[in-house]
């Protein structure tokens, strides 16, 4: 869902010139980074083998927490979620918008 919400954005204010659309993908690019650099520690440990974490990310959330930002409406079941599903979430979309823009701006990168 994040990862179409990502994507529907970017549509929406592609630059009208040709020429400007390499460095709005240039620019779109950086988002994975953004996210990586915000999220460094998160994005490590999920990349890496370990497990000494899990604990941490990955289980459901207690009855009494409560987010430290706005959750969207698949992520407020506190029964089935846990306290970090949108970062997991996050990084996938992120990942993911990445090749999409990479793939748009190689092909823009073509025609010039």
């Amino acid at each position: 869902m994040q990862y179409f919400t990502i994507i529907s954005e970017a549509l929406l204010f592609i630059p009208d010139k040709r020429e400007n659309e390499i460095t709005y993908w240039e620019e779109e690019m950086k988002r994975y980074d953004f996210f990586y650099n915000k999220h460094g520690e998160f994005v490590a440990y999920y990349k890496s083998d370990k497990y000494d974490l899990d604990a941490t990310y990955f289980t459901k959330a207690p009855k009494n927490w409560q987010p430290v930002i706005a959750m969207m409406r698949y992520d407020s079941d506190k029964k089935f979620c846990s306290t970090h599903d949108w970062l997991v979430r996050g990084l996938v979309a992120h990942k993911m918008y990445n090749e999409y823009a990479k793939g748009r701006w190689e092909r823009i990168r073509c025609w010039f």
